[in-house]
């Protein structure tokens, strides 16, 4: 876990400095080379970084429809302020020994807690057959996010569930997740994110940079795992997204 420990290292005083920022406006504008100020793109997709939520909640009456890892595509969008439901499936067939089941995702989130510095959330993750709804399966989770969307840092804990089946040990022991978003140009921003199964010496982690444009995104990283010692890499990620009624404020 040392390559996540140095990316907190790295983005734990921003987050620190930017929870101490009254408003936007006390920040100094972006200069670009010609002299002349750049204005910031917001970041639509603000209420997750690759793929772990953060604290932030997705606007009310605003959507977006992405396209992970070219062949998971998802929809999501905001009914209040505080609550949001995403959707989603598969475009190639990912089960076992040549199966074709059809497997839906649903993610439901509910803010708890919100302000400038400090925002919280709750939600799911979960995984079901259409044939088969009952032997739904994913993860419950709590997330917080310290810091605005220039620079912050998020902190996880999530509970593996599968709802025909509750004997294995991996069930019931809490998954930690920590991230992290740093903006270093005016369309364009660093993510890091890793998780760890407690109990295990290995986890897996991400990081790279989100383009930024008004009305679409594009995140492009590295993913690998971690263990002892040890780390592994590299399978490329790319997240591609389309954001529709409205884009979020700084």
């Amino acid at each position: 876990m040392r390559y996540l420990l140095l990316a907190m290292i790295t983005l734990l005083p921003a987050a620190s400095s930017a929870a101490q920022t009254p408003t936007a406006a006390s920040e100094p504008p972006r200069i670009c080379d010609g002299g002349a100020e750049e204005a910031t793109v917001p970041d639509p997709r603000a209420h997750r970084l690759f793929v772990w939520p953060t604290g932030r909640a997705l606007p009310a009456r605003t959507g977006y429809a992405a396209l992970h890892q070219v062949f998971f595509p998802i929809v999501g969008y905001g009914i209040t302020d505080r609550a949001s439901l995403a959707t989603g499936t598969h475009l190639v067939h990912i089960a076992p020994k040549g199966g074709r089941e059809q497997y839906v995702f649903l993610a439901p989130k509910l803010q708890l807690l919100a302000s400038r510095s400090l925002n919280v959330s709750v939600g799911a993750f979960s995984l079901s057959q259409v044939e088969n709804p009952t032997s739904a399966g994913g993860l419950a989770y709590l997330t917080g996010t310290v810091g605005d969307t220039d620079s912050a840092v998020t902190a996880g804990l999530s509970w593996p569930f599968q709802l025909d089946r509750w004997d294995s040990d991996v069930y019931g022991r809490p998954i930690l997740t920590l991230g992290g978003e740093r903006q270093v140009h005016a369309a364009a921003k660093l993510l890091v994110e890793a998780h760890y199964l407690t109990g295990e010496t290995s986890g897996a982690a991400i990081g790279g940079v989100r383009l930024l444009g008004r009305g679409f995104s594009a995140d492009l990283g590295i993913a690998g795992a971690l263990s002892t010692g040890s780390a592994s890499c590299c399978l490329p990620w790319v997240n591609l997204a389309y954001h529709f009624g409205g884009v979020p404020e700084e």
